[in-house]
C-alpha cells in the first residue's frame, strides 16, 4: 500500500473519532496537516510515566508539544 493511501486511511479513522498511533518521525511529517501536536528537534530524558508508572533507567524520548 502506498504512504498517501495509508495517510487517507488514518486521516478517516480521525474524523471518525478513533484513535491512531503514530511515530515520532510521521509525526514531524505530518504536523501541519492533520494534527495539532508538533515535534521538535529536542529530546527529553525521561524516567516516570505518571499513571502508567516509572523505569530504573531514564528514556531518551522526542520532545512533543
Amino acid at each position: 500500500m502506498a504512504a498517501s493511501a495509508y495517510f487517507s486511511k488514518m486521516k478517516k479513522q480521525l474524523q471518525k473519532g478513533a484513535d491512531v498511533v503514530i511515530t515520532s518521525g510521521l509525526l514531524k511529517a505530518i504536523q501541519n496537516d492533520i494534527v495539532e501536536l508538533r515535534a521538535e528537534d529536542k529530546d527529553a530524558l525521561i524516567n516516570d510515566f505518571g499513571f502508567w508508572g516509572s523505569t530504573d533507567k531514564d528514556i531518551l524520548i522526542p520532545k512533543v508539544l
